[in-house]
């Protein structure tokens, strides 16, 4: 199995939880924020806060930009630092995957 494929099926495996989490979680959420947003119920999205009396519907686009993937800190240095020889990653390595991860994303 490559790299990429295993960072792949990682990064995937870790996105699925959050959702999953989410979801199981969203009876147990709070009902405002701190910052004085308030829970929206019967939307299609997972969770939704919003700050009462706004309102979107001015709006006619909405603008997505696009994903930008990066790693945590000295996360290459641990990873190399553990992985045998052939299953280190080079600069090219961390680019390839910087850029697929950020192309499935969008």
């Amino acid at each position: 199995m490559s790299i990429f494929s295993r960072s792949c099926r990682l990064f995937l495996s870790v996105l699925m939880l959050v959702f999953a989490t989410t979801a199981a979680a969203k009876d147990k959420l709070p009902e405002t924020t701190t910052e004085g947003l308030v829970l929206q119920h019967d939307t299609k999205m997972a969770v939704v806060y919003m700050r009462p009396g706004a309102s979107l519907v001015e709006y006619d686009k909405i603008a997505l930009l696009k994903a930008y993937v990066a790693f945590k800190k000295n996360w290459v240095r641990e990873h190399n630092r553990e992985e045998g020889f052939e299953q280190q990653l080079r600069d090219r390595d961390v680019k390839r995957i910087r850029s697929e991860m950020a192309e499935e994303f969008n």
